[in-house]
Protein backbone atom coordinates (compact mmCIF):
# COMPACT_ATOMS: atom_id res chain seq x y z
CA UNK A 1 0.00 0.00 0.00
CA UNK A 2 1.62 3.93 -0.85
CA UNK A 3 -0.96 6.49 -0.49
CA UNK A 4 -0.59 10.12 0.09
CA UNK A 5 -3.55 12.21 1.91
CA UNK A 6 -3.78 15.36 3.54
CA UNK A 7 -2.05 15.40 7.20
CA UNK A 8 -4.73 17.47 8.72
CA UNK A 9 -7.64 15.32 7.40
CA UNK A 10 -6.12 12.27 7.78
CA UNK A 11 -5.45 12.76 11.31
CA UNK A 12 -8.86 13.78 11.93
CA UNK A 13 -10.13 10.87 10.71
CA UNK A 14 -7.77 8.90 12.93
CA UNK A 15 -9.04 10.26 15.99
CA UNK A 16 -12.45 9.90 15.20
CA UNK A 17 -12.07 6.26 14.48
CA UNK A 18 -9.95 5.70 17.75
CA UNK A 19 -13.40 6.87 19.67
CA UNK A 20 -14.18 3.06 19.30
CA UNK A 21 -11.28 1.62 20.34
CA UNK A 22 -11.01 0.71 23.78
CA UNK A 23 -8.57 0.21 26.56
CA UNK A 24 -8.97 -3.71 26.66
CA UNK A 25 -9.74 -5.83 23.49
CA UNK A 26 -10.28 -9.09 22.91
CA UNK A 27 -7.53 -9.58 20.27
CA UNK A 28 -4.28 -7.85 19.32
CA UNK A 29 -5.92 -6.34 16.19
CA UNK A 30 -8.78 -4.63 17.17
CA UNK A 31 -5.87 -2.24 19.78
CA UNK A 32 -5.13 -0.82 16.24
CA UNK A 33 -6.85 0.89 13.52
CA UNK A 34 -7.42 -0.45 10.03
CA UNK A 35 -6.87 1.69 6.91
CA UNK A 36 -7.45 0.84 3.48
CA UNK A 37 -7.08 2.66 0.28
CA UNK A 38 -8.46 1.82 -3.16
CA UNK A 39 -6.76 2.26 -5.95
CA UNK A 40 -9.81 2.70 -8.48
CA UNK A 41 -11.82 4.94 -6.44
CA UNK A 42 -8.66 6.63 -4.63
CA UNK A 43 -11.33 6.15 -1.41
CA UNK A 44 -9.18 5.70 2.19
CA UNK A 45 -10.79 4.25 4.74
CA UNK A 46 -10.10 3.82 8.30
CA UNK A 47 -11.81 1.87 10.64
CA UNK A 48 -12.00 1.59 14.84
CA UNK A 49 -13.48 -1.25 16.57
CA UNK A 50 -14.74 -3.09 19.59
CA UNK A 51 -16.74 -5.94 17.85
CA UNK A 52 -19.82 -4.63 18.76
CA UNK A 53 -19.23 -1.01 17.85
CA UNK A 54 -17.43 0.50 14.70
CA UNK A 55 -16.50 3.67 13.47
CA UNK A 56 -15.54 4.24 9.83
CA UNK A 57 -14.50 7.50 8.07
CA UNK A 58 -13.48 7.80 4.37
CA UNK A 59 -11.52 10.06 2.55
CA UNK A 60 -11.80 11.19 -1.03
CA UNK A 61 -10.05 12.14 -3.82
CA UNK A 62 -6.57 11.26 -2.22
CA UNK A 63 -3.45 9.64 -3.96
CA UNK A 64 -3.32 6.16 -3.90
CA UNK A 65 -0.24 4.82 -5.55
CA UNK A 66 -0.86 1.40 -4.89
CA UNK A 67 -4.29 -0.27 -2.81
CA UNK A 68 -3.90 -2.39 0.18
CA UNK A 69 -4.67 -2.92 3.96
CA UNK A 70 -3.16 -3.21 7.28
CA UNK A 71 -3.83 -2.44 10.78
CA UNK A 72 -1.76 0.80 11.88
CA UNK A 73 -0.87 1.52 15.98
CA UNK A 74 -2.77 4.34 17.65
CA UNK A 75 0.48 5.73 18.12
CA UNK A 76 0.06 6.77 14.06
CA UNK A 77 -2.36 10.02 15.43
CA UNK A 78 0.78 11.33 17.81
CA UNK A 79 2.91 11.09 14.90
CA UNK A 80 0.50 12.91 12.33
CA UNK A 81 0.14 15.48 15.09
CA UNK A 82 4.00 16.28 15.03
CA UNK A 83 4.48 16.42 11.52
CA UNK A 84 4.68 19.67 10.08
CA UNK A 85 3.76 19.10 6.33
CA UNK A 86 0.53 19.80 4.52
CA UNK A 87 0.70 16.12 2.85
CA UNK A 88 1.83 12.63 4.50
CA UNK A 89 2.81 9.92 2.62
CA UNK A 90 1.97 6.14 3.98
CA UNK A 91 3.79 3.11 2.89
CA UNK A 92 3.47 -0.42 4.02
CA UNK A 93 5.08 -3.83 3.26
CA UNK A 94 6.08 -6.86 5.37
CA UNK A 95 4.06 -5.48 8.17
CA UNK A 96 5.98 -2.63 8.48
CA UNK A 97 4.36 0.47 8.14
CA UNK A 98 6.20 4.02 7.29
CA UNK A 99 5.25 7.40 7.24
CA UNK A 100 6.89 10.30 6.46
CA UNK A 101 6.28 14.56 5.42
CA UNK A 102 8.96 16.41 4.48
CA UNK A 103 12.26 15.19 5.84
CA UNK A 104 10.46 13.46 8.71
CA UNK A 105 10.05 9.47 8.59
CA UNK A 106 8.53 7.50 11.06
CA UNK A 107 9.16 3.64 10.73
CA UNK A 108 6.75 1.25 12.76
CA UNK A 109 4.92 -2.39 12.86
CA UNK A 110 1.99 -3.11 11.91
CA UNK A 111 -0.28 -6.35 12.06
CA UNK A 112 -2.32 -8.53 9.08
CA UNK A 113 -5.44 -6.66 8.18
CA UNK A 114 -7.15 -10.24 6.98
CA UNK A 115 -7.64 -10.92 11.04
CA UNK A 116 -9.34 -7.67 11.65
CA UNK A 117 -12.98 -8.52 12.45
CA UNK A 118 -14.25 -5.80 9.91
CA UNK A 119 -18.09 -5.69 9.81
CA UNK A 120 -19.77 -4.10 6.31
CA UNK A 121 -21.62 -0.66 6.57
CA UNK A 122 -24.24 -1.55 3.60
CA UNK A 123 -26.69 1.38 3.88
CA UNK A 124 -29.96 0.30 5.44
CA UNK A 125 -33.25 0.20 3.01
CA UNK A 126 -35.29 2.47 5.29
CA UNK A 127 -33.67 5.21 7.41
CA UNK A 128 -34.47 8.29 8.92
CA UNK A 129 -33.07 12.02 9.68
CA UNK A 130 -32.04 12.93 12.97
CA UNK A 131 -30.42 16.09 14.77
CA UNK A 132 -29.23 17.45 17.91
CA UNK A 133 -28.90 13.63 19.02
CA UNK A 134 -25.48 14.85 21.27
CA UNK A 135 -27.89 16.23 23.68
CA UNK A 136 -30.58 14.06 24.41
CA UNK A 137 -27.56 11.18 24.68
CA UNK A 138 -25.66 13.49 27.37
CA UNK A 139 -29.17 14.26 29.21
CA UNK A 140 -29.80 9.83 29.60
CA UNK A 141 -27.16 8.13 29.37
CA UNK A 142 -25.85 9.10 32.28
CA UNK A 143 -28.68 7.16 34.37
CA UNK A 144 -27.69 3.65 33.29
CA UNK A 145 -25.73 1.41 36.08
CA UNK A 146 -22.39 -0.39 34.35
CA UNK A 147 -21.13 -1.36 37.27
CA UNK A 148 -23.56 -4.49 38.47
CA UNK A 149 -22.31 -7.86 37.14
CA UNK A 150 -25.85 -8.88 38.00
CA UNK A 151 -26.87 -10.61 34.81
CA UNK A 152 -30.23 -9.99 35.44
CA UNK A 153 -29.73 -6.43 35.20
CA UNK A 154 -27.71 -5.87 31.99
CA UNK A 155 -30.74 -3.45 30.47
CA UNK A 156 -29.79 -1.22 33.01
CA UNK A 157 -26.53 -0.68 30.78
CA UNK A 158 -28.88 0.55 27.80
CA UNK A 159 -30.72 3.47 26.31
CA UNK A 160 -34.00 3.67 24.67
CA UNK A 161 -33.76 5.05 21.76
CA UNK A 162 -37.49 6.56 19.55
CA UNK A 163 -37.62 7.92 16.53
CA UNK A 164 -41.65 8.59 16.23
CA UNK A 165 -43.64 11.58 15.74
CA UNK A 166 -41.30 13.41 14.63
CA UNK A 167 -39.69 13.65 17.51
CA UNK A 168 -36.45 11.67 18.90
CA UNK A 169 -36.64 10.61 22.65
CA UNK A 170 -34.22 8.67 24.58
CA UNK A 171 -34.76 7.10 28.05
CA UNK A 172 -32.49 4.72 30.81
CA UNK A 173 -33.09 3.89 34.18
CA UNK A 174 -30.49 2.20 36.55
CA UNK A 175 -33.21 1.86 39.21
CA UNK A 176 -32.40 4.58 41.51
CA UNK A 177 -33.25 7.21 39.03
CA UNK A 178 -34.77 7.50 35.52
CA UNK A 179 -34.00 9.87 32.88
CA UNK A 180 -35.98 11.16 29.81
CA UNK A 181 -35.38 13.41 27.40
CA UNK A 182 -36.38 14.27 23.65
CA UNK A 183 -35.76 16.30 20.74
CA UNK A 184 -37.65 17.67 17.82
CA UNK A 185 -35.58 16.91 15.48
CA UNK A 186 -36.44 14.02 13.73
CA UNK A 187 -38.47 12.77 10.63
CA UNK A 188 -39.46 10.18 8.38
CA UNK A 189 -40.90 7.20 9.89
CA UNK A 190 -40.82 5.57 13.65
CA UNK A 191 -37.92 3.70 14.64
CA UNK A 192 -37.24 2.27 17.88
CA UNK A 193 -33.43 0.69 19.09
CA UNK A 194 -32.08 0.32 21.88
CA UNK A 195 -28.16 0.91 22.48
CA UNK A 196 -25.46 0.16 25.01
CA UNK A 197 -24.88 3.06 26.43
CA UNK A 198 -20.76 3.70 25.84
CA UNK A 199 -21.80 3.41 22.31
CA UNK A 200 -23.97 6.36 22.15
CA UNK A 201 -21.10 8.60 24.47
CA UNK A 202 -18.97 7.53 21.59
CA UNK A 203 -21.40 8.55 18.55
CA UNK A 204 -21.89 11.82 20.54
CA UNK A 205 -18.20 12.49 20.69
CA UNK A 206 -18.05 11.52 17.18
CA UNK A 207 -20.77 14.16 15.49
CA UNK A 208 -21.01 17.61 16.07
CA UNK A 209 -24.67 18.93 17.43
CA UNK A 210 -25.68 20.86 13.90
CA UNK A 211 -25.35 17.39 12.07
CA UNK A 212 -27.68 15.97 10.32
CA UNK A 213 -27.45 11.70 10.50
CA UNK A 214 -29.23 9.41 8.58
CA UNK A 215 -30.29 5.85 11.11
CA UNK A 216 -31.31 2.89 10.27
CA UNK A 217 -31.29 -0.74 11.35
CA UNK A 218 -29.24 -3.75 9.09
CA UNK A 219 -29.52 -6.67 10.69
CA UNK A 220 -28.89 -6.89 14.36
CA UNK A 221 -27.30 -3.62 13.84
CA UNK A 222 -28.23 -0.01 13.73
CA UNK A 223 -26.20 2.38 11.77
CA UNK A 224 -25.65 6.19 11.85
CA UNK A 225 -24.47 7.89 8.47
CA UNK A 226 -23.03 11.40 8.07
CA UNK A 227 -21.14 12.15 5.22
CA UNK A 228 -18.43 10.23 4.71
CA UNK A 229 -18.99 8.99 8.51
CA UNK A 230 -20.02 5.52 8.98
CA UNK A 231 -21.12 4.01 13.06
CA UNK A 232 -22.82 0.94 13.97
CA UNK A 233 -23.30 -0.99 17.39
CA UNK A 234 -25.50 -3.76 18.14
CA UNK A 235 -28.85 -3.72 19.24
CA UNK A 236 -29.61 -5.48 22.61
CA UNK A 237 -32.45 -7.96 21.83
CA UNK A 238 -33.29 -8.67 25.91
CA UNK A 239 -36.15 -7.01 27.84
CA UNK A 240 -35.40 -3.46 28.67
CA UNK A 241 -36.82 -1.42 31.65
CA UNK A 242 -37.90 1.56 30.28
CA UNK A 243 -38.20 4.36 32.79
CA UNK A 244 -41.10 6.15 31.35
CA UNK A 245 -43.01 3.65 32.56
CA UNK A 246 -41.59 4.15 36.45
CA UNK A 247 -42.51 7.98 35.59
CA UNK A 248 -45.98 7.16 35.07
CA UNK A 249 -46.73 5.63 38.05
CA UNK A 250 -45.97 9.26 40.18
CA UNK A 251 -48.74 10.72 40.61
CA UNK A 252 -47.64 14.50 41.89
CA UNK A 253 -49.30 15.80 44.84
CA UNK A 254 -46.66 18.40 46.23
CA UNK A 255 -44.72 20.84 43.38
CA UNK A 256 -42.90 23.87 43.66
CA UNK A 257 -41.41 25.77 40.91
CA UNK A 258 -37.55 26.79 41.36
CA UNK A 259 -34.51 28.07 38.98
CA UNK A 260 -32.48 25.05 37.77
CA UNK A 261 -29.00 26.60 38.95
CA UNK A 262 -30.06 27.47 41.94
CA UNK A 263 -31.45 23.95 42.88
CA UNK A 264 -28.36 22.46 42.03
CA UNK A 265 -26.45 25.16 44.15
CA UNK A 266 -28.49 24.18 47.00
CA UNK A 267 -27.88 20.41 47.14
CA UNK A 268 -24.54 21.07 46.36
CA UNK A 269 -23.73 23.21 49.17
CA UNK A 270 -26.01 21.52 51.94
CA UNK A 271 -24.46 18.07 50.97
CA UNK A 272 -20.99 19.06 51.31
CA UNK A 273 -20.88 18.41 54.93
CA UNK A 274 -20.61 14.78 53.98
CA UNK A 275 -17.71 12.69 53.96
CA UNK A 276 -17.50 8.84 52.84
CA UNK A 277 -17.98 7.02 56.15
CA UNK A 278 -21.34 9.46 56.62
CA UNK A 279 -25.19 7.86 55.84
CA UNK A 280 -25.40 9.87 52.64
CA UNK A 281 -28.89 11.54 52.99
CA UNK A 282 -30.23 15.01 51.81
CA UNK A 283 -33.68 15.68 52.86
CA UNK A 284 -35.88 18.20 50.62
CA UNK A 285 -38.95 20.04 51.93
CA UNK A 286 -40.94 22.14 49.97
CA UNK A 287 -42.83 25.25 51.49
CA UNK A 288 -45.24 28.07 50.51
CA UNK A 289 -42.91 30.11 48.52
CA UNK A 290 -39.36 28.22 49.28
CA UNK A 291 -37.66 24.82 48.82
CA UNK A 292 -35.22 23.79 51.26
CA UNK A 293 -32.86 21.20 51.49
CA UNK A 294 -30.64 19.59 54.97
CA UNK A 295 -27.99 17.23 55.79
CA UNK A 296 -26.73 15.76 59.07
CA UNK A 297 -23.93 13.95 60.63
CA UNK A 298 -22.62 13.20 63.72
CA UNK A 299 -20.81 16.46 64.06
CA UNK A 300 -22.94 18.88 61.83
CA UNK A 301 -25.81 20.09 60.22
CA UNK A 302 -26.21 21.82 57.18
CA UNK A 303 -29.67 23.61 56.25
CA UNK A 304 -30.48 26.10 53.37
CA UNK A 305 -33.51 27.31 50.98
CA UNK A 306 -34.11 28.95 47.74
CA UNK A 307 -37.33 30.80 46.45
CA UNK A 308 -39.50 28.90 45.02
CA UNK A 309 -43.01 29.82 43.17
CA UNK A 310 -46.15 27.79 42.55
CA UNK A 311 -45.70 26.11 45.70
CA UNK A 312 -47.40 23.16 47.06
CA UNK A 313 -46.19 22.63 50.03
CA UNK A 314 -44.89 19.30 51.76
CA UNK A 315 -45.27 17.89 55.36
CA UNK A 316 -41.98 19.81 57.81
CA UNK A 317 -40.66 16.34 57.79
CA UNK A 318 -40.07 16.29 53.91
CA UNK A 319 -38.53 13.19 52.27
CA UNK A 320 -35.06 11.87 51.65
CA UNK A 321 -32.98 11.13 48.95
CA UNK A 322 -29.61 10.02 47.79
CA UNK A 323 -27.63 13.15 47.31
CA UNK A 324 -25.26 11.16 44.30
CA UNK A 325 -28.54 10.23 42.77
CA UNK A 326 -29.68 13.70 42.89
CA UNK A 327 -27.00 15.53 42.18
CA UNK A 328 -26.81 13.74 39.10
CA UNK A 329 -29.99 14.31 37.66
CA UNK A 330 -29.47 18.26 38.92
CA UNK A 331 -26.66 18.34 36.26
CA UNK A 332 -28.73 17.82 33.22
CA UNK A 333 -31.70 20.79 33.94
CA UNK A 334 -31.72 24.14 32.77
CA UNK A 335 -33.82 27.09 33.21
CA UNK A 336 -37.10 27.01 35.49
CA UNK A 337 -37.53 23.41 36.68
CA UNK A 338 -40.62 21.93 37.91
CA UNK A 339 -40.18 19.92 41.43
CA UNK A 340 -43.00 17.36 41.48
CA UNK A 341 -43.26 15.07 44.37
CA UNK A 342 -46.34 12.01 45.22
CA UNK A 343 -46.96 10.99 49.15
CA UNK A 344 -44.38 8.10 48.69
CA UNK A 345 -41.51 11.04 48.07
CA UNK A 346 -40.80 9.82 44.27
CA UNK A 347 -39.26 13.32 42.84
CA UNK A 348 -40.18 14.81 39.56
CA UNK A 349 -37.60 17.27 38.03
CA UNK A 350 -38.78 18.58 34.58
CA UNK A 351 -37.04 21.07 32.70
CA UNK A 352 -35.55 22.16 28.86
CA UNK A 353 -37.94 19.17 27.27
CA UNK A 354 -36.29 16.00 29.91
CA UNK A 355 -37.88 14.53 33.22
CA UNK A 356 -35.54 12.72 35.91
CA UNK A 357 -37.04 10.45 38.45
CA UNK A 358 -35.26 10.19 41.82
CA UNK A 359 -36.24 7.14 44.63
CA UNK A 360 -36.65 8.28 47.80
CA UNK A 361 -35.00 6.19 50.56
CA UNK A 362 -35.15 5.87 54.33
CA UNK A 363 -34.30 8.58 57.16
CA UNK A 364 -30.41 9.60 57.78
CA UNK A 365 -29.18 7.26 60.24
CA UNK A 366 -26.64 8.67 62.65
CA UNK A 367 -24.43 6.47 64.58
CA UNK A 368 -23.00 7.95 67.42
CA UNK A 369 -19.88 6.04 68.37
CA UNK A 370 -19.73 6.43 72.09
CA UNK A 371 -15.75 7.02 73.51
CA UNK A 372 -14.67 4.51 75.93
CA UNK A 373 -13.57 6.16 79.26
CA UNK A 374 -10.02 5.96 80.00
CA UNK A 375 -9.13 3.72 83.29
CA UNK A 376 -6.82 6.15 85.60
CA UNK A 377 -2.96 5.04 85.18
CA UNK A 378 -1.33 3.35 87.95
CA UNK A 379 1.35 5.44 89.97
CA UNK A 380 4.34 3.99 88.49
CA UNK A 381 6.81 3.13 91.24
CA UNK A 382 9.56 5.41 92.85
CA UNK A 383 12.76 4.26 91.53
CA UNK A 384 15.46 4.05 94.19
CA UNK A 385 18.67 6.17 93.62
CA UNK A 386 21.54 4.67 92.04
CA UNK A 387 24.72 4.54 93.47
CA UNK A 388 27.49 4.79 91.91
CA UNK A 389 30.31 1.12 91.91
CA UNK A 390 33.16 1.48 92.50
CA UNK A 391 36.49 -0.53 90.71
CA UNK A 392 38.53 -3.15 91.85
CA UNK A 393 41.46 -0.48 90.34
CA UNK A 394 39.74 2.11 92.41
CA UNK A 395 40.02 0.47 95.41
CA UNK A 396 43.25 -1.08 95.38
CA UNK A 397 44.77 2.70 94.49
CA UNK A 398 42.35 4.33 97.86
CA UNK A 399 44.35 1.53 99.99
CA UNK A 400 48.00 2.32 98.62
CA UNK A 401 47.51 5.82 99.11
Amino acid sequence: MKITANRKKLLQAVRTALKAVGSEQVMEELSGLLIEAEESTGIISITGSSVHTQIQCRLRNEHVLEGGSVVMNPVVADMLKLLGGETVEIGSAFNRMEIRSGTAKYNIAALDAEKYPKMQFPFPEDFITVKGINSIIKRTAFATDTTSKDASKRSLEFVKLSFKGGKTIAEATNGNIAAISQTPHASDGNLDIVLHESALNILANAVSPGDELYVGVTGSFAVFMKEDLFFSSQIFDGDFIEGSKLMAYVKPKYKATVDASELYDLAANVTSILTGSDDQCVNMTIGNHSLAMQTKNATSESKSEIKATGAIPTGEEGYNFNPKWLLNCLRQVTGPTNVLLDEKGYLLLQANQSMYCVCPRRPVHICVVEKKEKKPKEPKAEKKPRTKKTTKAKTEVAAAA
